[in-house]
């Protein structure tokens, strides 16, 4: 269950309530004391207990609430029980210290405390639920203290149409003033937690019908998908938006770099400094937080605006947008004309020998994250999985013809270079 910066898995075969215990024990030997919250996922209350029993150390729970509040709340540490965008059998947590996420040194040291009680369990684990009492403290008034003070960081709210899809933001859909799929379902059997196309026809079809801007958000609320005018705008050009019109000339802004090419072209342009991360949100934050950027995206629908808070919140960023009128994003999408295709090979790749094939012709080489080569007409993102053996291939060029081409370049170049 143990990934770089956070646990996820299946529930109960990879995650469960002996793990929970066992995690428990571990955190306890790091900290005095952590905040919690959870989604609504059905099998959190029993994983929070667990875990509880383990800990046996002061522990503040805030309730079902979403992400960005339990990060904003986390003065010391915090943990977030939620399995994102994840179908409904997966559960997970998220860990942040002093409003981020905890960084990958001490996740590594939670995970050698965790091995080290699992191994020291001679008769495996067990989870002494009859003998130990329940360790959180469900105190309502502090509780409700943690939630008003992220709420009262929140610009008021515009107009449009939030799409909650029954995750984590159903905690605060009191602060919506029209919201679908707003009451909590925990196996997500109405609506998916990720917000994509296939998912979100109901909020594409409002927002033609009422002629208002759509906002949704996945599981646990740390994501945003905007919708104008039934179309989805993607994550790196909504980033682009928020360079032209909430930033100004000087600013840092930190872009995953599988953000498409005419992206970084287009915030260069308008005098702002463009900064590559790799993929993945606490990468982002992390390269954000050591550049000074005033804010970053991922493409993938990640927003964080650093005089708010130092992590993405999906909350924040809609309230940040929704002054904006309908039709203005999809206006300013139609700027963007390059196409993007992707494929997917399964094998195993010598990254330095695709780089010495791919520069032999490239403008530009970047290595922050697998390979991103620019050529004259396409540019080329080839990233290795971390999971499987397969690297992932995104080819950008101005129109579809010239996109193939580089895909048939860099498979050609995949293949010379198998590991």
């Amino acid at each position: 269950m143990f990934k770089e910066l956070d646990i996820r898995g299946k529930y109960p075969s990879e995650i469960n309530e002996e793990k929970m215990f066992l995690l428990g024990k571990a955190v306890s030997k790091k900290e005095d004391g952590v905040i919690a919250g959870m989604d609504f996922r059905k099998n959190n209350g029993a994983l929070l207990k667990s875990f509880s029993y383990g800990f046996q150390k002061d522990m503040l729970f805030l309730g079902a609430v979403p992400t960005p509040l339990v990060a904003y709340s986390s003065v010391g540490f915090g943990m977030m029980l939620t399995a994102s965008h994840n179908p409904s059998d997966y559960s997970g947590a998220k860990f942040f210290r002093k409003g981020t996420y905890i960084t990958k040194d001490e996740m590594q040291g939670i995970k050698k405390e965790y091995e080290k009680i699992e191994k020291d369990m001679k008769d495996g684990i067990k989870h002494p639920k009859e003998e130990r009492p329940l360790k959180y403290n469900i105190n309502a008034e502090s509780a409700k203290e943690h939630v008003d003070n992220y709420l009262d960081s929140i610009p008021e709210i515009g107009s449009g149409i939030f799409d909650l899809a029954g995750g984590a933001v159903c905690g605060l859909k009191e602060l919506f003033p029209k919201s679908i799929y707003n009451a909590p379902d925990p196996e997500f059997k109405l609506h998916s937690p990720e917000p994509k196309e296939d998912t979100l026809v109901d909020l594409r079809k409002l927002t033609i019908k009422d002629r208002q801007l759509g906002f949704a958000f996945d599981g646990d609320g740390d994501r945003l998908q905007i919708c104008d005018s039934g179309k989805l705008i993607e994550g790196d050009i909504t980033a682009a938006f928020v360079a032209e019109y909430h930033l100004k000339r000087g600013d840092a802004i930190v872009l995953s770099i599988d953000c498409r090419q005419e992206v970084f072209e287009k915030v260069s342009d308008l005098g702002l400094k463009a900064i590559t991360s790799k993929v993945g949100d606490a990468y982002v934050v992390e390269k954000a937080l050591q550049v000074g950027a005033i804010f970053s995206a991922e493409r993938s629908g990640h927003f964080t605006f650093y005089n708010h808070s130092s992590n993405s919140d999906g909350i924040y960023a809609s309230a940040a947008l929704s002054t904006h009128e309908n039709g203005e994003f999809l206006e300013f999408s139609q700027q963007f004309k390059n196409i993007t295709i992707k494929e997917e090979i399964w094998h195993r790749v010598d990254f330095e020998k695709l780089k010495e094939l791919l520069e032999e012709d490239a403008e530009k080489i970047e290595t922050i994250d697998g390979i991103k080569a620019i050529f004259e007409d396409y540019t080329l993102l080839i990233r290795q999985s971390t999971t499987e053996p397969k690297v992932r291939i995104n080819s950008e060029g101005e129109d579809m013809q010239k996109a193939k081409v580089g895909m048939r370049i860099a498979k050609d170049a995949i293949n010379k270079s198998k590991a």
